[in-house]
């Protein structure tokens, strides 16, 4: 398979925005960190949250979902990250681009001064649990939310920082 088609064949069907594919600090990463990264991002046009669809989708396209970036860790959760399979689609795709000369070039602010430091949202937001099928909801502290399988009032922990 050309490079071309390879990478075609991980993404067929996906529009990749400029939004959605934001990487900050990938000077210095590996070029299979950064194709890794936005690749994880589109598989986010095609499922929004770290729920198990997601994280099918990600080893179906040869990227393993963990919370701790290594193995063994949770598939699914909030605060998510991945790892490249060995052998699988993502792998085999890189290396066909790489074998035929594909690189990336960037500069990044950093290199020209440019103070581009990231803004955190304000606010906080409280994980709510349903006592009854244990599901989970993020939100605004007070919210009274309702589990849609069981009906149950959903339960709020203590409010949390935002991440982005």
């Amino acid at each position: 398979m050309k490079a071309g088609a390879a990478l075609k064949s991980l993404t067929e069907g996906c529009k990749l925005e400029p939004e959605s594919a934001s990487i900050a600090n990938a000077a210095g990463r590996s070029i299979d960190a950064v194709l890794s990264t936005l690749v994880h991002e589109m598989v986010h046009l095609w499922q929004a949250y770290h729920n198990k669809g997601w994280a099918a989708q990600m080893k179906a396209v040869g990227l393993q979902p963990s919370d701790t970036g290594a193995p063994g860790g949770k598939e699914t959760g909030q605060k998510m990250t991945h790892y490249i399979t060995e052998g699988g689609a993502f792998a085999r795709a890189t290396a066909a681009l790489l074998g035929a000369g594909f690189a990336l070039s960037w500069a990044d602010a950093a290199m020209f001064g440019s103070d581009q430091s990231k803004s955190k949202k304000s606010g906080s937001r409280v994980k709510f649990t349903c006592p009854g099928c244990q599901v989970n909801a993020w939100g605004k502290a007070g919210l009274k939310l309702i589990c849609g399988e069981c009906a149950q009032l959903m339960e709020g922990d203590e409010p949390e920082e935002d991440d982005e």
